[in-house]
């Protein structure tokens, strides 16, 4: 239910909706209420196949992230279903399947109380339709998305395929026709998932590529909610969030890329831990891939290989982007990063051709910005660290251990039980921490001023893949400096997780900022 409207440069739209805190409880058949980006409804449309009652609270909800319950006891027509409560995102509406470059959602729910007779779903229900806008279950309804979190309730139709595998989980796949529209059904094939967090997109582009949806349907709504038949239970939703981030060409035009280009590379960081199909930090730099950026303010789109592209000031100075996902493990960054600084670059292939490498530049990128995850909100990073590490990364590897002889130039190892890990050959002559040469401090100001609230400065960067990586570049920057001249200026940001409290869209923006700031100044 929940959309965010990209703009030109494939940036998630921004909600324009106020917060809502005070709880609102909804008791009318078809009452509604709206906060944030959403609308929570009862919609009590099939009571009449049974008796009992059911009411539903917004407890919060603030830009893209929503919390609600519903309480409800339903007797008699097992089956048949008695309400949808649900929340639907205002603006998910308006772009084709084929736009689309990400749909991040989290969504963590629970029973408080459960009857042993309850039957019921907890699902997503997306709409397909030929028409870039169009009511759910009607007439411009060509497809009905649907992913059962809650086992209990057949689907429509019939299965079609079982235990397939998209976005990091199991599914079986129904299939059958309801009035005028397919009900496609995506069924848990590992019991209920209430801590569930993946990209909408693997979906659409698996009912793309295997079930003969066209990729020039357009997406209709999101829902989310539940459908109780009989039994008495109380449903908390402590958390959903959803963003859609597409891509839309304005203009026709197209912009061939400046000789005297600035060319700036930014990575974002693979999956892992809690992060199973899709990083948020990946998220929110792989809209600005292949791109190109002006060093002054933009007016108007138009596009570069199909991509969107700020149009130029009256003296202009190209920014182009360059994105690139680094898997979460400490072999990684060591196989790729010092490549990255090389003359020319040496960028790792993607496996994903959406994301292919445009040829380097030859002398080297002109400015290199990582970006990982951290909870709060835009930590901006000053400085990152040489040992330290004790953490296993996503493959559950560790860094490489430092021997007493390898450890940070001007100190001395102390003897313990537990070895240093860190950087290690090749890596003696740096210092155990290196600072970027990126005014950090000026950076945090540009953001203020431009209300990208929470931000701040941070001297840790954690001591883990973001502080292994921020390391690595710095190191590799100093090392591959011309004689005389200053090392490439590198830079880290940490994001927050979609919606907590950045969305997408906020951290795509953010980038933004900070390379057009960054550039300004080379």
């Amino acid at each position: 239910m929940q959309l965010l409207g990209l703009t030109a440069l494939a940036l998630a739209l921004a909600s324009t909706t106020f917060a809502q805190s005070t709880p609102i409880t909804l008791t009318g058949a078809f009452t509604c209420a709206t906060a944030g980006a959403f609308t929570l409804c009862q919609n009590q449309w099939g009571t009449s196949a049974g008796v009992g009652s059911q009411n539903s609270t917004l407890l919060s909800a603030s830009g893209n992230s929503i919390s609600w319950s519903t309480s409800w006891t339903w007797a008699n027509g097992p089956n048949n279903v008695k309400t949808y409560a649900n929340v639907l995102h205002n603006s998910a509406k308006g772009m084709q399947l084929s736009a689309i470059t990400a749909a991040p959602t989290s969504w963590q729910w629970q029973y408080n109380t459960i009857s042993s007779n309850i039957r019921a779903d907890v699902s997503y229900d997306i709409w397909f339709g030929e028409a870039s806008s169009g009511t759910p279950a009607s007439s411009a309804s060509s497809y009905e998305m649907l992913h059962d979190l809650a086992l209990g309730i057949q689907p429509v139709g019939s299965q079609i395929v079982s235990n397939i595998e998209v976005a990091g989980h199991s599914w079986n796949l129904w299939r059958g026709p309801n009035s005028n529209w397919t009900v496609l059904s995506f069924v848990s094939a590992n019991g209920d998932l209430t801590d569930f967090e993946v990209d909408l997109k693997d979906f659409f582009e698996y009912l793309i590529s295997n079930e003969g949806v066209a990729a020039t349907q357009y997406l209709q709504a999101i829902q989310t909610g539940t459908e109780p038949f009989v039994g008495t239970a109380d449903l908390v939703i402590e958390n959903f969030s959803v963003s859609v981030i597409f891509t839309m060409p304005v203009l026709p035009q197209s912009q061939e890329l400046d000789s005297n280009a600035i060319r700036v590379l930014i990575t974002g960081f693979g999956p892992f831990s809690i992060y199973k199909a899709v990083n948020p930090s990946w998220l929110a730099v792989r809209a600005l891939h292949n791109t190109i950026l002006y060093s002054q303010s933009p007016t108007v789109a138009v596009s570069h290989n199909d991509k969107p592209v700020e149009s130029p000031p009256s003296s202009p100075q190209q920014i182009h982007i360059t994105a690139v996902e680094i898997a979460t493990s400490y072999d990684a960054v060591l196989s790729h990063v010092p490549g990255l600084h090389k003359s020319p670059p040496v960028v790792p292939v993607p496996d994903d051709p959406s994301y292919a490498i445009p040829p380097p530049p030859e002398k080297g990128y002109d400015f290199i910005m990582h970006v990982g995850v951290a909870p709060t909100g835009h930590r901006l990073e000053k400085l990152a660290h040489k040992t330290g590490y004790l953490k296993p990364d996503a493959l559950g590897k560790l860094a490489p251990e430092v021997l007493q002889s390898q450890g940070e130039k001007g100190s001395a190892e102390t003897p313990s039980t537990t070895p240093t890990r860190g950087f290690a050959d090749g890596y003696e002559s740096f210092p155990g921490e290196l600072h970027s040469q990126v005014d950090v401090d000026g950076l945090l100001k540009n953001l203020k001023e431009a209300g990208a609230e929470p931000s701040f400065v941070s001297i840790d960067a954690g001591r883990y893949l973001c502080d292994f990586i921020y390391y690595c570049s710095l190191a590799e920057a100093q090392r591959h400096a011309v004689d005389g001249e200053t090392p490439t200026p590198v830079f880290f940001l940490h994001c927050s997780p979609v919606g907590q409290p950045h969305s997408t869209q906020a951290t795509t923006d953010a980038i933004k900022r900070i390379v057009t700031a960054v550039c300004a100044g080379l």
